[in-house]
């Protein structure tokens, strides 16, 4: 039998460095499987992120908003442009005198209320005001309130034929989505 020194190597041991065709053959048919399964759900994911990027970024622009009021107790709104497909906070100024002075908005200075950009392939259908009424071109507002309060119901997306609706919470300001074009939202009955 032969012997090795450390760092050499016998001839019996070379010719289990390597892999056999069989196994490359059949490690890549595990592969392919796997991915064949995998696939197909984290297209879903990426085609859903950017809508679920859309959501997360306007609930921020929503808190950031009910902040700013509830700090400088300056009332706010935020502004859906409709065909642009563009969000932006804007802020009440009022001139002349409290009782009979104008009220006008003019943008946000702040860094955290930036105006905001759907994403290619995502945009607004409609948006269903505290009112009710549903506006489907222009512009539309939310008012947001020094106390917190959103006036508003629901922005209605569409994504690539899909559509999906934003319900937004009044009182939190929060912001969920459901797939599907939902036009009330009805709470659980107690039982």
């Amino acid at each position: 039998m032969p012997t090795s020194r450390a760092g050499t190597s016998s001839r019996s041991d070379r010719g289990a460095a390597g892999f056999t065709l069989l196994e490359l053959t059949v490690t890549l048919l595990i592969v392919s499987l796997v991915l064949a399964f995998t696939l197909p759900r984290l297209g879903n994911l990426a085609y859903d992120g950017d809508l679920r990027g859309s959501v997360r970024t306007l609930r921020a622009l929503l808190l950031a908003a009910r902040s700013r009021c509830a700090s400088d107790r300056v009332p706010r709104r935020v502004v859906c442009d409709l065909a642009a497909g563009r969000v932006r906070v804007e802020r009440q100024v009022r001139t002349g005198d409290d009782a009979g002075g104008m009220v006008t908005y003019e943008p946000d200075p702040s860094v955290l209320l930036r105006t905001y950009r759907l994403p290619r392939g995502v945009r607004f259908l409609d948006v269903v005001t505290a009112s009710g009424e549903k506006i489907t071109e222009g512009e539309a507002a939310f008012a947001v309130s020094p106390s917190g309060v959103v006036a508003g119901r629901f922005l209605h997306l569409d994504k690539d034929g899909r559509r999906f609706t934003l319900r937004i919470e009044p009182l939190t300001g929060g912001v969920s989505l459901e797939e599907g074009y939902k036009e009330e939202y009805y709470a659980a009955s107690p039982e």
